[in-house]
């Protein structure tokens, strides 16, 4: 895998919903992105 292959991403869009996707880690770590981003960025900055 290359780093920051967006290709990758893109083809794993489809499936991000799915829980036994490659990609099914990085969707459970949404509600932990959210709660940094919602702490430390300021509404309406961006």
């Amino acid at each position: 895998m290359i780093r920051n292959n967006l290709a990758f991403y893109d083809q794993q869009a489809p499936h991000w919903w799915d829980e036994q996707a490659t990609i099914a880690p990085l969707n459970r770590l949404n509600p932990l992105r959210f709660e940094y981003f919602d702490r430390w960025c300021p509404v309406g900055r961006g």
